[in-house]
């Protein structure tokens, strides 16, 4: 018999990803596991990416820590070794059937027993085989009782039939009311008391028709069709109905306090990153006719804001835009792009060689022959299969094999760079953002992964009052086997001016995707994401100043887009074990140095913990912060700490050291820095010693000390700083 591979949609093999279940060095601790799989049927949805789970549950997921493996359900389902890496399993079907039925609800029912938590969203998937066979019923009654309920059916679409008995509002009601909306029933009827119900139905023309609609029970949850989310066909507007964060949690969650690796929050501050696309480089501006684009942007944008920004520049077009009208002999390419990256807080990264638009139909936007060339009657049918048809562009294809294609846009745009327009030995760059679609072949991932090339682009992440919904963010990344694709945290302006034709102020309402994504929930990051043909007008320079002037407002913690890269990857191998009741190791390499307990008013106890340099509550959550040796113990405890800890910083505080009440600590960043430290003397006079000044700073009545560094930016460098108490107030 041929031995069939089992597929999934794991994490690559670079990363070192070590799967266990115990802690070689703790008695009677076990490791949390983070890994759902998530089953999807590929007849009902071709890419695991494109699914419902991943376009609207897998950010949920991602914030309460969980990492999702996509497994299409038509392929020999994992065997148990395999499955004994993940907490539970997750499925959101679109319709009722399924190639092999009978084999999957066996397959479910030994999950169950194994103790694995199914979560269940809208259609059930499995009644019918698709030569539209039923399926055996006692299999299928099987299932159903192991999650406390009888399946009896009595199906009806008639909202006139459907009556709500009860409804957790909290629960089902978190982004839309139900309200001449219960538009489907089906009769699943409670049969385990210890049910938690949260939305029960009736039909109003049968007796006894009361109906466990949505519910979770020991062994995991069931929301039935048109209850998990609302979905408009005709404007594809989409809202939650179920509360993700509270469904999800109820029931892949363990009891008691539950770290989560947070990506969002440095030093107990919102991580801000900024990055540029290349397109519009070497583009005229309108506000003044003898500037660049690029010009515009590095003047009057990259100069006035001390922000670290990860600039790329499409190589093709430096190498051909010389001869442009517009340039010829009045511009010097090169010498643009060495002054960008002269700038100190920029780093370099690659927009590629021509800006492929479709990476794997190899149609791109720069035409440089005989690489790539315009279409012709052997290949225009390519375009005409594309989403690019319609623009009005010109647009080449590339005619050499895949392989070279990958190798020239990724490795030999990122080489060209350094080798040409970087001076700075130690501002090498090893990051690439995607082009066009953003949609890169899983081999072009591979490929970054084999050289050690951070990536990033796609997911547009928005939340405004047009996408009011958690369900319009994307998740964090894509992983396939032997790569990771990271997506940006929010989306670009292209997409806010209608595809740069207006209006061209639009980029200022990405604040408002900043606002919703901090606040009731910090779920994102803030990301400024934009293109340098942003300096071609008043009103989109303007956008620009608009939201730069309000990051700067915020507080936030600035890093480069490589650094969150690596706490993204950092994420992904991030282990949590228990090894106490409120106690817990935390492995991973250091870049990722935030751990997260929702709902938890408890405090790390700081003398028992280990690799904790202190902690912020926020939002109802927890937030630890690690000293990034890689390694840490939390201890929770319901008592305040009295040691001194570091509560929130927006540069980064290192080898933090308190000896005899003197807190010495190296810090490093960008801009004018903030720190608050807590638990000093009370209205007491702090003596501040950095960069060769000293001044004294007071304490508030609380015993916190804030204090401001000086106004130049402390960029890259670690500078020394010391804290002593100067006296007591009288």
């Amino acid at each position: 018999m041929k031995k069939l591979t089992i597929k999934l949609s794991i994490i690559p093999i670079f990363l070192n990803l070590v799967i266990g279940n115990i802690c070689p060095d703790e008695q009677d601790s076990y490791l949390i596991k983070r890994r759902i799989l998530a089953l999807y049927d590929s007849n009902e949805e071709k890419i695991a990416q494109k699914t419902v789970i991943a376009e609207n549950a897998e950010v949920i997921l991602n914030h309460l820590g969980f990492i999702l493996d996509y497994q299409d359900v038509n392929l020999p389902l994992p065997e148990d070794k395999l499955m004994e890496r993940y907490c539970g399993i997750m499925t959101w079907f679109q319709d009722s059937i399924m190639k092999q039925p009978e084999i999957y609800c066996s397959w479910l029912i030994k999950q169950i027993e194994h103790g694995k938590k199914i979560v269940i969203l809208d259609q059930f998937g499995a009644f019918e085989d698709n030569l539209n066979k039923p399926t055996n019923e006692t299999i299928i009654e099987s299932v159903f009782e192991k999650f406390g309920v009888k399946y009896i059916g009595n199906e009806t679409d008639n909202p006139l039939l459907i009556e709500t008995v009860y409804k957790d509002e909290k629960m089902v009601e978190f982004e839309r009311k139900l309200s001449m909306e219960t538009s489907y029933y089906t009769q699943l009827k409670q049969i385990d008391p210890s049910l938690k119900v949260y939305l029960k139905l009736k039909r109003i023309d049968i007796p006894d028709s009361e109906s466990c609609a949505i519910f979770s029970s020991k062994t995991g949850a069931m929301a039935i069709q048109n209850f998990t989310r609302y979905y408009n066909e005709n404007n594809y507007n989409k809202q939650w109905r179920i509360n993700p964060f509270l469904f999800f949690a109820e029931n892949f969650q363990a009891d008691g306090p539950q770290p989560v690796p947070d990506l969002t929050t440095y030093f107990g501050k919102r991580i801000l990153f900024t990055h540029i696309d290349g397109d519009g480089f070497i583009n005229g501006s309108l506000i003044d006719n003898t500037k660049l684009c690029s010009e515009i942007i590095i003047n009057s944008i990259l100069k006035k804001y001390i922000i670290p920004t990860s600039a790329s520049i499409i190589t093709g077009e430096l190498l051909t835009g010389n001869d442009l009208p517009w340039i010829k002999g009045r511009k010097d390419l090169n010498a643009i792009a060495k002054s960008l990256y002269e700038i100190p807080y920029i780093e370099p990264a690659s927009h590629g060689y021509t800006h492929p638009l479709d990476w794997k139909r190899k149609i791109t936007a720069i035409i440089i022959p005989p690489y790539s060339d315009k279409f012709d009657s052997k290949n225009k049918s390519i375009l005409d299969e594309s989403r690019y048809e319609s623009l009005n562009m010109n647009m080449g294809y590339i005619s050499i094999p895949q392989d070279k294609m990958l190798h020239k846009e990724i490795i030999e745009s990122i080489d060209y760079i350094n080798n040409n327009f970087v001076a700075d030995k130690t501002n090498k760059t090893k990051l690439f953002l995607w082009t066009g679609n953003c949609s890169p072949p899983d081999e072009a991932l591979v490929l970054c992964a084999k050289h050690k090339i951070k990536n990033i682009n796609g997911g547009d992440s928005v939340f405004d009052a047009e996408k009011n919904s958690y369900a319009y963010l994307s998740p964090v990344c894509k992983t396939v086997n032997g790569g990771i694709q990271v997506y940006t945290a929010a989306c670009n302006e292209n997409i806010y001016t209608n595809l740069w034709n207006g209006p061209y102020y639009g980029f200022r309402s990405v604040i408002e995707t900043f606002k919703r994504t901090e606040s009731p929930i910090r779920i994102k990051p803030a990301n400024i994401y934009y293109h340098f043909y942003s300096g071609e007008r008043f009103a989109s320079v303007s956008a620009l100043e608009e939201v730069y002037n309000f990051v700067i407002s915020q507080d936030y913690f600035p890093i480069y887009t490589s650094k969150y890269i690596d706490i993204v990857y950092d994420w992904l191998i991030t282990d949590i074990y228990r090894i106490e009741e409120n106690g817990f190791l935390i492995t991973n390499k250091g870049e990722l140095r935030t751990i997260r307990f929702d709902n938890c008013k408890m405090f790390p106890d700081m003398q028992k913990s280990s690799g904790v340099i202190g902690f912020i509550h926020y939002q109802g959550s927890l937030y630890v912060s690690l000293d990034g040796s890689g390694e840490a113990k939390v201890f929770l405890t319901d008592t305040a700490p009295e040691s001194i800890y570091l509560r929130e910083s927006t540069c980064a505080a290192n080898n933090i050291k308190i000896i005899d009440s003197i807190i010495h600590c190296e810090v490093s960043g960008f801009g004018p820095a903030k720190l608050i430290f807590s638990n000093l003397v009370k209205y007491n006079e702090y003596e501040i010693e950095f960069s060769k000044v000293l001044y004294k700073v007071k304490t508030d009545s609380q015993g916190n000390l804030t204090i401001s560094l000086p106004e130049k930016p402390v960029v890259k460098i670690k500078m020394p700083l010391k804290i002593s108490r100067v006296k007591q107030s009288i």
